[in-house]
């Protein structure tokens, strides 16, 4: 049918005329779940990934269970190079409890304070388990200091005040929860 002639095209390189033949598909029966995997993969294929993650951010609200989505969000960030995107993939199976998708991915990483309210400053220490992953952070702090995926080398200091850390892991370019 026609998601196989899509699928022969894509196949071939000829992404643009791959993705209109998905793009039908998809319009005829919006259950077609192969449609839409061909169509996101012809958008990354052709860089337009704005496109791509909206359509994949649809395409969860559908089947929130199907590992391939997250799985193509999360390679669409590895191709631009930004660990936002790859990091919101993450939330995005987090979200929709995806735990087949987020059981692939590194663990989270301690923290040397429980989240909390302090009064002192602070030497926030993180660390981790996990073999060859390496941890990154993000701070804001009360006084509009911010840091955002910052590569975790020394103890963080916190200042007074309100201050917001979020640290995950990453494992060969890959940022879990």
């Amino acid at each position: 049918g026609e998601i196989a002639e899509a699928d022969g095209l894509r196949e071939q390189g000829k992404y643009e005329e791959s993705l209109n033949i998905y793009q039908d598909a998809m319009h005829k029966n919006p259950g077609a779940v192969n449609a839409w995997i061909g169509a996101v993969r012809c958008r990354i294929v052709l860089e337009d990934y704005d496109a791509a993650l909206a359509q994949i951010e649809d395409a969860v609200e559908i089947w929130p269970e199907r590992t391939e989505f997250y799985e193509m969000y999360l390679e669409a960030g590895r191709l631009t190079e930004d660990m936002e995107t790859m990091r919101a993939a993450v939330r995005l199976a987090d979200e929709n409890q995806a735990e087949s998708f987020l059981a692939k991915l590194p663990g989270m990483p301690e923290l040397s304070y429980e989240s909390g309210s302090y009064t002192q400053k602070l030497e926030l220490e993180i660390s981790t388990g996990e073999q060859d992953a390496g941890i990154y952070y993000t701070i804001q702090q009360e006084d509009g200091q911010k840091g955002e995926n910052t590569p975790y080398t020394a103890p963080v200091k916190i200042l007074n005040g309100e201050t917001v850390v979020e640290a995950w892991c990453v494992r060969n370019g890959i940022p879990g929860r």
